[in-house]
Formats: structure tokens, sequence, C-alpha cells
């Protein structure tokens, strides 16, 4: 259910390309690796500078009294220990992602039937896996998932069509377990030991930080393991993480489940007469959908912005947006400790604006209806389209811990896993959706379809600046909250 890192499949025809008044400058500029090296030390460097305003700025914590002082050192150790090892599981996750498309071209099979049977998979299993999480376990379903992602990085290794196909079908379901077990895990554990919502919060926002970190640091790993042993050797090393991670897992994770009193059936009905949990599951699904669209289409817009077959420095530009997405992370830590919690919805609002704005921006480049004489003078269109993906990116990298917390607010533990995965249903729909937009259909419309659906999103999400009581509370009554 992952897509590659560097999906670029080549130049299909009726994919709109930029005239030829941009002129050689400005089309090849991004395309040199200097220019890409110029872009990663610049958000590299403001990436720097914000976590260190992070720690300048950031708001002290009170301090602790009593029990609260006790727990301080416990705090501390669980969340770096669970950090520790999510930054390792992202690490072994990036690490496929970046060869995974070559590898299945190297086979000599399809790489879209594979990746279309792994969404497919995951939103099938998505209706229930939840519910088995909660029931019998989160550290089982983490357990789980490692194991079936050794089997899948085994299988990876065999060129059968049949074989490889097996691998994507259990890599849906480890991939409805990857964003299910392990962060309702997370917030089960935390709310067990009675330890405060702010850190919970903090967690989130450096989990989504490290996310980026382990992405450049995947890419530059499968870089190097590819040098030593070809399209395979990304998939070993990850293997050898992952069995890492197995390991720590049972050794030092204690078991949560929801309590056996527990009607899920009886929850899910309840929440779904709520609306702040049925918002944040379309948001969650809107967004998300839109991510894994765009994912399927930066490459192949900086193929187009090039002026000849010479293939762009995909692999300096992956880790730029990566950056991006960090920063995003210490941005959003920045921001949520100085505005009050009941207020974190509108940051959710400026995120899905933001991000329909730079869909927007990178599809007038793409269509060409920018002015010719402000993207050949001042600006260069290469210029503006790594502009909107990195903003887009450090979007992601904002909404990540945000819905987190905003799920930890408002959603149960008791049946966190479940309703996480339900979410993932219409992901996985939009998601083969975008695919198929993408595979038949102009760059031109699938960014505006996607600029259309974080507006969406974010009229959606308005619905959780509302008191609790109703719709269809009058505005003045609304604002008395």
């Amino acid at each position: 259910a992952r897509e590659p890192v560097g999906s670029a499949r080549g130049r299909r025809p009726g994919l709109p390309s930029l005239p030829a008044e941009f002129g050689t400058g400005c089309r090849c500029r991004m395309m040199e690796a200097a220019a890409a090296w110029g872009w990663l030390g610049a958000l590299s460097v403001a990436c720097v500078a914000l976590a260190g305003g992070r720690q300048r700025y950031a708001i002290a914590p009170k301090p602790a009294h009593g029990v609260a002082g006790q727990a301080s050192a416990e705090l501390t150790s669980f969340h770096h220990n669970y950090l520790a090892l999510h930054f390792l599981l992202m690490l072994a996750d990036w690490l496929q992602g970046t060869n995974m498309y070559t590898l299945y071209k190297s086979y000599g099979v399809d790489p879209g039937l594979l990746f279309m049977t792994g969404f497919v998979t995951s939103a099938i299993c998505s209706t229930f896996l939840g519910h088995w999480v909660d029931k019998y376990g989160r550290k089982r379903g983490c357990v789980a998932y490692c194991v079936l992602e050794v089997i899948i990085q085994v299988l990876e290794h065999v060129r059968d069509v049949r074989l490889l196909l097996l691998g994507r079908v259990l890599g849906g379901i480890s991939t409805a377990l990857l964003f299910s077990a392990f962060e309702s895990w997370l917030v089960t554990a935390h709310h067990a030991r009675g330890l405060p919502e702010a850190a919970l919060r903090k967690t989130f926002s450096l989990a989504s930080t490290l996310n980026g970190v382990s992405a450049v640091l995947a890419g530059l790993l499968a870089r190097l393991a590819f040098s030593y042993g070809g399209e395979i050797a990304p998939f070993q090393v990850s293997l050898v993480i992952t069995i890492v991670c197995l390991v720590w897992i049972v050794t030092q994770w204690e078991e949560n489940c929801a309590p056996s009193s527990a009607s899920t059936g009886m929850d899910l009905a309840a929440l779904a007469s709520n609306r702040r949990v049925l918002a944040l599951s379309f948001v969650q699904a809107g967004f998300e959908g839109a991510k894994y669209t765009f994912v399927f289409m930066w490459v192949q817009t900086f193929l187009n912005l090039s002026k000849s077959e010479a293939r762009p420095p995909i692999e300096i530009l992956f880790s730029c947006l990566m950056v991006a997405l960090s920063i995003g992370g210490l941005v959003f830590d920045l921001v949520s400790c100085h505005i009050q919690a009941a207020r974190h919805e509108w940051i959710g609002v400026f995120v899905f604006c933001t991000a329909s704005f730079t869909m927007v921006c990178a599809g007038l480049v793409t269509s060409r209806m920018l002015p010719v004489a402000l993207l050949t003078g001042v600006v260069s269109p290469s210029t503006i389209i790594m502009l909107s993906f990195c903003l887009f990116e450090a979007c992601v990298g904002v909404f990540d811990p945000w819905i987190s917390t905003m799920r930890s607010e408002h959603v149960p533990d008791r049946v966190m896993a479940t309703v996480m995965t339900l979410s993932r249903v219409p992901l996985n729909l939009l998601v083969g959706i975008g695919v198929h937009l993408t595979e038949n259909y102009s760059l031109v419309l699938v960014f505006g379809i996607c600029a259309i659906l974080h507006l969406v999103c974010a009229m959606v999400c308005t619905t959780l600046l509302l008191p609790p009581s109703s719709l269809r509370s009058s505005a003045p009554h609304a604002k008395s909250h």
C-alpha cells in the first residue's frame, strides 16, 4: 500500500507541458543538482532555526507537585521510548518505499497492479482490523505489524508475481495496523498513566518531525545500500530494522486492551451521532486521500518542467520535501503551545486552506494560466512549483500531529483503533480514485480536484469550532461558547 518515492513512470501523452516561452534557463534551473542542493540547504537551515526557536519560545511546563512531580521521569522515559521506536519504524517503512517501484520494474511486473492490490486490501481490512486491535490488544497489533513486514520483505526477494501479490495483500493489512495500532497504544498507555495531555500533543509533534528526518535518512541509506546490493538492498536493511523493532516491542511494551465489558457496537453507534468524530474522520480521509494522490503526481510534475528527457535529481528533491515535513511538525509544536486547546480546530482550518492554495498554484503553473512574464521574470515556474510542494508538505507536517491530538481529545480510548481504521476505508477509496485520475487525466484536473477537496475539508472542520450542542444552534448562541 506504499507508493515509492521516485515513482517516475515516464512521460505520458496528454500531460501538459510548459510553453517554449518559459525559456531554457527557467525550465532547467530546478533540474540541476546544484539548485536542488541549494533548496535542501535553505530548508535545513530553516528547520534548525525553528528547532532552536522551539526550545527558546515554547511555554515552559509548570512546576510539578506531588504525584505529578514523581511522574516526570516516567513521562520522559515513556515518550522517549515511543519516539525512538517510531523513528525506527518509519525509517524501515521509508526504506521500502524508495526502491519499490524500480524493484518491481526490474522484475518485469506491473507496479500499478501491485500498488492497487495493497490499497484495496487495506480498505477491506480496515473494516474489522481496528476492532480486533482494540479487543485483543494494541501491543499484539504492533507485533502483528512487525511480523507481517518481515514476511513481506522476504517475499520481495522473489520474482514470482503471485508471491509479490501476496506480499501486497499482506502489505495492505500491515498498513492498516501501522496507522492504528501504534497510535492507539500510545494514547491508551499515556492516559492509563495519568500523564498530562500537553505532553501527548508534544509527542505527536515530535513524531511528525522525526518522520521527515527518517525519510531523509532513508533516502541516503537506500542510495548507499543500492550502490552495494542493487534494488533489493534497501529492503534487506529495512528487514533488519523491523526485526529490531519487533524485539523492542515484545520486551519493552506492556499490553493494553479495551475493557472486556465495553460494547464496541454501542460505542460506535454513539460516536456515529457525534458530529466532531464524524468531522474528524471525514477530514482525515479527505486530506490524506489528496496527500497520497499528490505522491503520484509530484515526480511527473518535475518531469514536465524538464527541458529534456534527463532525469531530475528526484532523491534530492524528495529530501527537500521531507525537510519541509519536519518543519511542519515544529510549527505545530510552536503554535499549539500558544493557543488554547479549545481553539486547536482553527489550526486544521488554516492547514486545509493553505493546502488548497498550494494545489491551485501548482495547477496554474502546469496549465500555463499564470502570466508568462511573471514566470520568466522574477520567479521561474519551477520555483513556484517547488515552493508550493514544500508548503504543502509543511501542511502535512502540521496535519499529522493535529489530527492525532484531536483524536486523543474526542475519541474514547476503548475504540481508538476501531475509529482510526474505519476512517481509512474512504481514504483508500479516495486513493484508488486518485490513482485512476493521475493515470488517465491531466495533472491540471487532478490538482484542481485536490484543491477542492482541501476546501471541503476546511468547511467540514469549521463544524468542530461550534459548541457540541447542535448545528441548528443560531449564530449568536454559537459565538457565546
